[in-house]
């Protein structure tokens, strides 16, 4: 692809583009060039270039833990980035900086049981896992960064996290139907089968209290 000049009035309609909030990534795709030439336009104009949402930098701790999911859990760059919202090239960048070699993308990644959508089969319980992002307010409740979805699913209804006492039961048998009309709060093992509920209302939002 040849890089295109833009000069001239060109360069000025490229620059006022930019200044009404459109993207170099959406203005190049328009001329049919990289956003590299399109930002050494805006540049040219005088334009201050706007800060990418996706620029941030992270903590040191940050990075040591994007590494080890990297390295060690083998999640794409792309993946990593997701975790902790920024973009690929920011992941790739850390990793070089700390003299990561980077893998060949789409190759060995894709075959990584952790990362098919952020979720996966476990082959022993059959139940669906799902990593979840370190800004969820349940990643701390997580193992490794993931958890079983049907309990996520709880979770996130009732908006607490699960105790260790409290079960989730498929109504239909089938493991990965994991929609809340199909799951049911239980206390202890399903063989009980004892479902919580309030006596006056029916809600499943029960907590435990000290007497």
């Amino acid at each position: 692809m040849v890089a295109p000049v833009f000069e001239g009035e060109k360069q000025t309609e490229v620059a006022r583009r930019y200044e009404a909030s459109e993207s170099f990534y959406k203005i190049a795709k328009d001329y049919g060039c990289n956003y590299q030439a399109v930002k050494r336009a805006v540049e040219r104009e005088g334009v201050e270039i706007r800060e990418s949402p996706t620029a941030r930098k992270l903590t040191d701790d940050q990075i040591e833990e994007a590494v080890r999911l990297y390295v060690e859990e083998g999640l794409s760059t792309g993946s990593v980035g997701w975790l902790f919202g920024v973009s690929s090239p920011v992941v790739r960048g850390y990793l070089l900086s700390r003299g990561i070699k980077l893998r060949k993308r789409g190759v060995w990644v894709e075959k990584h049981q952790w990362w098919k959508g952020g979720k996966h089969t476990d082959k022993r319980s059959g139940y669906v896992r799902i990593r979840l992002r370190l800004a969820d307010p349940l990643y701390p409740h997580a193992t490794n960064g993931s958890m079983q979805e049907h309990r996520y699913v709880m979770a996130k209804h009732l908006g607490r996290p699960l105790s260790k006492s409290e079960t989730v039961h498929h109504i239909n048998g089938v493991k990965h139907d994991n929609r809340i009309e199909n799951l049911q709060l239980r206390q202890g093992k399903h063989a009980s089968g004892v479902a919580l509920v309030c006596g006056c209302c029916g809600s499943t939002d029960i907590r435990e209290v000290s007497l």
